[in-house]
């Protein structure tokens, strides 16, 4: 049953809704604040929590802000844009700071977290985006998820995209109309595109795109308008949707269909090929001052061998290769250690070995000592398999980058009885969002 509350904000959780309580239950309120005062429809409840609405705000927080995007309210891309920017730094340090003493200990010393550094570009800052297309009320529209809903919601643009992103996407529809190209109906199932995958690369505005079909129909001149309308498109794919619900863009249907295989970014001064599975940090201008930020605080010497575990195309192993002896880069993604192999080549690097495989089974079969252990795993972070490895080989030291403060404060629990925590510090790889990258210092006690 559904029933109006007033409640004030206390917090602010993990996906960046604001939590305040009633009746000692907490209640979780999407684009609120701490320090407000609001009024709010409680629409699910059970023994340990409450989802609310937001109604209105009877007492704003001196932070509030009116969001820059039109779709802030509906969409669910970003999770902060009705916050003063600085201030949700504010905010995210201290959710990271909480994280660490709620898995860790109450006790742990916050001043081991640094500052965030202010990125130069808060919005405009994403190389590559993967939406949907669909036949939305009579026209072929782009768009997004409404906020924790399938529910499509057509945009004319996104602000946190890079401007070629909003362009290819703007120019496509009115092509696809053009050229009476159908997107695809949901309800209906029918139509033909379902959605695409843009990516840009970054100093030399090459753009990848993979088109995803609902069905193998040839779309060969819409994409020989969309490549003379927009030169810079040089990489085409198609991938065909395995079913109705599907918007999964690489599978084995994936085929490179126009141009090259590859787009050139560039990073840290090293050019990268790369696929359209190849992972590469989608804030391209925070990536640069995160590896560069990595690299200085391992503190290589011309001695050491290093493990680059979950590489993605090998960004720091390029950078740490001028420091070291040598270096093992490794991934499970072919498309990603395809893109490191050609790159390492291309910048005739040679004390770098890539290999393709799990992380944890290729460390644990090396019979060399790593000085120093480079990890940038996924949202689940390390795990107690991987710590166990790392107990048991004794690096001097670990640099962990991690995207996700729960794993990486249990992972950290865990390794701090062999290792000192040196420093952990934030990034803002995702402004706008509640997201939390940082880079944990380790040393061996």
């Amino acid at each position: 049953m559904k029933y109006t509350e007033k409640i004030d904000i206390k917090k602010i959780g993990v996906n960046g809704e604001g939590i305040g309580f009633l009746n000692k239950k907490p209640v979780f309120v999407d684009q609120t604040l701490p320090h407000e005062t609001v009024e709010v429809t409680i629409q699910y409840e059970n023994p340990k929590m409450m989802k609310a609405t937001l109604e209105h705000i009877i007492k704003p927080a001196r932070e509030r802000i009116i969001p820059k995007c039109p779709y802030f309210a509906s969409c669910g891309g970003c999770d902060l844009q009705h916050i003063n920017y600085s201030d949700g730094l504010f905010y995210k340090k201290q959710h990271l700071i909480q994280s660490l003493k709620k898995y860790m200990d109450a006790s742990f010393d916050e001043s081991l977290v640094l500052d965030y550094d202010i990125t130069r570009k808060p919005f405009e800052y994403r190389n590559k985006a993967q939406l949907p297309i669909r036949h939305y009320q009579g026209k072929n529209l782009f768009g997004l998820y409404m906020r924790g809903t399938n529910k499509f919601l057509p945009i004319k643009h996104c602000d946190v995209h890079h401007p070629l992103i909003n362009k290819v996407f703007q120019r496509t529809m009115e092509l696809m109309l053009e050229y009476n190209v159908p997107a695809y109906d949901s309800q209906n199932r029918k139509g033909l595109i379902k959605g695409m995958m843009v990516r840009v690369g970054h100093t030399t505005d090459e753009i990848q795109i993979v088109i995803l079909k609902a069905k193998p129909n040839n779309i060969s001149q819409l994409i020989r308008v969309i490549t003379k309308h927009i030169p810079s498109v040089i990489s085409v794919y198609e991938t065909i949707s395995k079913d109705h619900k599907s918007q999964d863009y690489i599978n084995e249907t994936t085929t490179n269909v126009y141009g090259k295989e590859t787009i050139n970014a560039t990073l840290n001064g090293y050019t990268y090929s790369l696929y359209p599975d190849a992972f590469f940090q989608l804030n391209s201008i925070v990536a640069e001052s995160f590896y560069e930020y990595m690299i200085k605080a391992a503190r290589l010497k011309s001695s050491d061998t290093i493990l680059d575990a979950y590489s993605g195309a090998a960004t720091i192993s390029h950078i740490a290769s001028r420091y070291i002896k040598k270096g093992y880069a490794v991934d499970d993604n072919t498309g990603a250690t395809h893109s490191a192999r050609q790159s390492l080549q291309r910048h005739h690097i040679d004390n770098i070995k890539v290999i393709t495989g799990d992380a944890y089974q290729v460390y644990k079969k090396m019979k060399m000592h790593m000085n120093v252990v480079f990890f940038d795993p996924p949202r689940t972070g390390l795990g107690k398999r991987m710590i166990d490895l790392i107990s048991f080989k004794k690096p001097e030291k670990i640099i962990y980058a991690s995207c996700n403060p729960s794993t990486l404060s249990k992972d950290l629990k865990l390794l701090s009885q062999h290792y000192e925590i040196i420093s952990i510090k934030p990034f803002d790889m995702f402004p706008q969002t509640a997201q939390i990258e940082s880079v944990t210092v380790l040393q061996k006690k």
